[in-house]
């Protein structure tokens, strides 16, 4: 995480300069959110913290699951294990910890949120489009965070550039989720 703050930092401060109106972080670990938050003005959110969150809001006990056996950086090389893997953890979460709710421990696995909540029949949370649907709440609201020592800007109307980067993220975990489809 040490290694790839600097570079979201540099991005956020493009992204602020360049005016957007949110910054969405898309990592469960939220890498780089405390100090973004200390340097822009703008909302930043975290996809893992918008994830839980809303988790929360519709359960008593969401747990988060993660294919253990399988490194980050592998979880596409077979997504029909990774999903396999997933499925049975999933069960297992719900039917002996009692959860009601589960949210997945990679954004990279949100395209899967969908076919996991039909086969473990609790709500799986849907990584980016829950944190992308709370940075244009927040967006959309003009509430604007205040920050010590970070000028507090008045929000400025929604642009359309927001909706066309919405649709591009959706169409990326769209194309995501059929090839989740094909290889199941």
């Amino acid at each position: 995480m040490q290694r790839v703050t600097p570079l979201i930092l540099a991005k956020a401060c493009w992204a602020e300069a360049s005016g957007y109106d949110a910054i969405v972080v898309n990592c469960m670990v939220d890498p780089g959110v405390p100090e973004l938050r200390r340097t822009v003005s703008i909302p930043v959110i975290g996809a893992g913290r918008a994830a839980v969150a809303v988790a929360s809001v519709l359960a008593d006990r969401p747990l988060s699951i993660f294919p253990g056996r399988i490194r980050v950086n592998a979880l596409a090389e077979d997504e029909a294990y990774t999903l396999k893997e997933l499925m049975s953890i999933g069960r297992r979460h719900v039917a002996t910890r009692g959860a009601d709710a589960l949210t997945l421990g990679c954004s990279y696995l949100g395209g899967a949120a969908m076919r996991l909540q039909d086969e473990v029949g609790v709500p799986v949370i849907p990584t980016i489009e829950v944190a992308l649907k709370i940075a244009e709440l927040i967006a959309c609201t003009g509430i604007r965070p205040q920050r010590l020592g970070v000028p507090n800007q008045r929000a400025r109307p929604l642009t359309q550039w927001v909706f066309r980067e919405k649709d591009r993220l959706f169409g990326l975990v769209e194309r995501l989720r059929r090839r989740l489809r094909q290889h199941s």
